[in-house]
């Protein structure tokens, strides 16, 4: 009974693993199909932040930046490197599973033999003798036996079928501890892939800020040339008015005019640049500039920005920047990939089970024609000499392990001297913003008292246009100022991995 249950588990265990082979099939069918659903899904997201740019509002920073990640090619690659990882880390999990494979074989044989012999029955005589020597006779007949003898050749075609299905397992219970260090090389690999991914988007970020925050100075030069462009206008007519009326001579005409053209010009070249800043802004988002969308102004006082202390921006960095963590997770691969490459110092043990159903169809019978045999054991094998292989794989995994410490304390440093040169950035900008706040309100009152000589005849007009000048250029350093400090302020967060302010 024993034996019976035995053969009739068989056909049920195939089903089962033609159930999963079935599975298994389906599963990688699917995987273009998957593919092409995130391509899509990535797509939708990049139609859904588009949209939102165009529906009539001011666009802010956030939206710029959410419509760039959406349709970021650069993000995209770093997502399949974060997907494959996690793939990496299933596989290693997987290795300390038992293994379970199902193979079937369906044979046929035709053997024609030729020319074999082909044997006849005749009757023989069977001589028997009495004691005395005399023939011996049955019923006064002599005695006669069946007999064969070839009576011609012939072709002889024999057809044999065989069928054996095979059901394996195999636990393989020690391996030098290579698939532990394997899954912690995987994990931290994992984790160096997460943080490349998010240190990216950090700098895709800090990127579309700067074109953001160089467009809103582009949009106030713009306002500045026109303010310029107008007093020049003014400043011209007035001029001209004075000349009529024997006031202002024929060279305070021919200087307004002068200057008026070079501040038309400046306003044209304030335009372009405009359009320029803009385009820079689409391409970093990855949308066309067929279509303008206007951005929300930021209003920001940097006199009252505060400036970090060094030593904490330092270590915020290495808590929260996203190439540093990257870095240590390469450290910490390397050093699994090391011990997992000295495994092959150590012998490797398993234990196998096998069950075989196997059935013939042939007129040459040994043993039965339907038959099933199960084996187990344990199995061991240890690499004595390898020819210095082992050795060579570790000697490149310790390499590339003292590589990856070189790259962190190398990443380290260019952060920390990032940091320093972002901080003096920003202190340089605020106290620009400082000096030409300053600028602007002496200015003005000196295009004041400028124009107040030049109408009661104390000044000429070339003393207004030095005047309006200066106040241009002084307008224009505070806007540059305030750019600066912005894009500032930007970088350094994305260099100790904080988001945007």
């Amino acid at each position: 009974m024993g034996g019976d249950r035995s053969v009739d588990r068989g056909p049920r265990r195939r089903a089962r693993k033609g159930c999963t082979a079935v599975v298994t099939c389906l599963a990688l069918s699917v995987l273009p199909a998957a593919a092409s659903a995130q391509l899509s899904d990535k797509l939708s997201a990049l139609q859904g932040a588009t949209a939102r740019l165009y529906d009539g509002h001011a666009v802010t920073l956030w939206e710029c930046v959410d419509a760039a990640v959406a349709g970021s090619a650069a993000l995209g690659i770093a997502e399949e490197s974060v997907r494959t990882a996690n793939k990496e880390v299933l596989a290693s999990r997987g290795a300390w599973l038992p293994n379970l494979n199902l193979s079937a074989d369906w044979t046929r044989n035709k053997r024609t033999d030729y020319d074999q012999s082909i044997f006849g029955v005749q009757l023989e005589p069977l001589p028997i003798y009495t004691s005395t020597g005399a023939p011996l006779q049955i019923g006064g007949n002599d005695p006669y036996v069946y007999g064969s003898t070839v009576v011609g050749t012939a072709d002889q075609t024999v057809l044999q079928t065989f069928r054996t299905v095979t059901l394996q397992s195999n636990l393989l219970v020690f391996d030098g501890f290579a698939r532990i260090a394997g899954l912690k090389a995987a994990d931290a690999s994992l984790g160096s892939s997460e943080a490349s991914l998010a240190y990216r988007k950090d700098v895709l970020a800090q990127n579309v800020s700067m074109a953001y925050y160089n467009l809103l100075r582009a949009k106030r030069q713009v306002i500045v040339a026109n303010e310029s462009e107008d007093l020049a206008k003014k400043e011209y007519e007035r001029s001209q008015t004075y000349f009529d009326l024997g006031i202002a001579t024929k060279s305070d005409v021919l200087q307004a005019r002068v200057r008026y053209e070079q501040t038309r010009l400046d306003t044209v070249r304030a335009r372009n640049g405009e359009e320029q800043a803009f385009a820079d802004l689409c391409h970093l988002m990855n949308i066309p500039t067929s279509q303008h969308f206007d951005v929300q102004a930021e209003e920001i006082d940097p006199a009252k920005g505060d400036i970090p202390a060094l030593d904490d921006l330092v270590a915020k960095a290495h808590e929260g920047r996203g190439d540093l963590k990257a870095a240590r997770f390469d450290v910490l691969a390397g050093k699994q990939r090391t011990t997992q490459a000295n495994a092959n110092n150590y012998p490797n043990v398993a234990v196998f089970g096998q069950v075989t159903r196997s059935t013939s169809e042939t007129p040459y019978r040994f043993g039965a024609q339907s038959n099933q045999s199960i084996a187990w054991g344990v199995s061991g094998s240890w690499n004595l000499f390898d020819r210095w292989q082992t050795k060579l794989v570790k000697q490149r995994s310790e390499a590339e392990y003292r590589r990856s410490e070189y790259m962190l304390q190398q990443t380290e440093l260019d952060a920390r001297n990032e940091i320093v040169k972002l901080r003096i950035s920003l202190i340089e900008a605020k106290e620009q913003y400082d000096v030409a706040s300053g600028t602007i309100e002496q200015t003005q009152e000196d295009l004041r008292l400028a124009n107040e000589r030049f109408r009661v005849g104390a000044g000429t007009s070339l003393d207004v246009i030095n005047a309006q000048v200066n106040l241009t250029r002084a307008r224009t350093d505070a806007n540059n100022a305030v750019t600066l400090y912005l894009i500032a302020r930007a970088q350094l967060a994305r260099a100790i991995g904080t988001p945007l302010p």
